[in-house]
């Protein structure tokens, strides 16, 4: 989804200004599962535009920025690295570790961390 919307988003910067719009002042705008959108276009780094505003969107526990913590909870990495670690261990290998485990074991431990407080772990006193 995020690709489609990137495309749509460079073809208005290449043509805004036949419309009478500033390619440097692009705002984009969701509502709902649109708002979900434009929190995803806030985190992706192929984002083309300059300006967001997301509305009603249904982010609060999901929303975690790849490299950066954001509301007290652990970046994407660094969460994702600490379930690496947490089931198939440290060093090199890992990533093939993980992909040899069943699909179905793999989301049992991801459900059970979750259970467990695992899973979106705060780093602080933040809301989230």
């Amino acid at each position: 989804m995020v690709r489609s919307q990137v495309a749509g988003l460079e073809w208005i910067h290449r043509n805004i200004a036949a419309f009478g719009g500033d390619p440097g002042r692009v705002t984009i705008f969701g509502v709902s599962a649109g708002g979900d959108a434009v929190a995803h276009m806030c985190i992706s780094p192929a984002a083309v535009f300059h300006r967001a505003i997301f509305q009603s969107a249904n982010i609060t526990h999901q929303f975690v920025h790849h490299k950066t913590p954001f509301l007290g909870y652990l970046s994407a990495v660094e969460a994702g690295a600490g379930f690496a670690t947490r089931h198939v261990g440290e060093g090199a290998g890992q990533l093939e570790r993980l992909r040899a485990m069943p699909a179905a074991e793999l989301a049992q431990r991801y459900s059970d961390d979750k259970a467990a407080g695992e899973i979106n772990e705060q780093v602080s006193d933040s809301p989230g």
